[in-house]
């Protein structure tokens, strides 16, 4: 009883470290600014050669900021930006992009229907490793 208490323990924990974490999307927007010159101010871009980030998972966008952070992930514009924000800027300007609506282009619902069909239905975006498809070129979740 002793052990089960313990794990129920660090569970609890474990959960409340991960809600303490949770990003601010009102403090993500006043900090994104910097990336509404490419990404847009509501995560729709309006070149095709930036990603939309409107609608995309949290943790998703937190792993792919974090890595052009740390350098696992290396591009000319996106590195040095990322490089200025804090862990908690980070986990803000997530929880504002993915609490935008993403807007499905004509591509990207032929993209999703094509998706559904390969792999039988499956969800876009399981967990921090999958992009979610609205919104997001093709072209460039490829290339991810």
């Amino acid at each position: 009883m002793q052990r089960f208490t313990i794990i129920i323990s660090l569970l609890i924990a474990t959960h409340l470290g991960l809600v303490h974490a949770a990003g601010d999307a009102e403090r993500g927007k006043q900090r994104a600014t910097v990336c509404f010159g490419c990404h847009g101010p509501d995560g729709q871009s309006l070149n095709p050669e930036y990603p939309n980030l409107a609608g995309q998972m949290e943790l998703y966008l937190i792993k792919q900021i974090t890595a052009f952070r740390s350098g696992e992930r290396k591009n000319p514009l996106m590195t040095p930006m990322a490089a200025q924000l804090s862990d908690q800027d980070v986990l803000d300007v997530a929880a504002y992009f993915s609490a935008q609506k993403a807007i499905q282009t004509g591509a990207t619902k032929k993209t999703l229907a094509e998706t559904e069909t390969r792999y039988e239905g499956a969800p876009s975006g399981i967990d921090a490793d999958f992009v979610t498809l609205p919104g997001v070129d093709p072209a460039i979740a490829l290339t991810k």
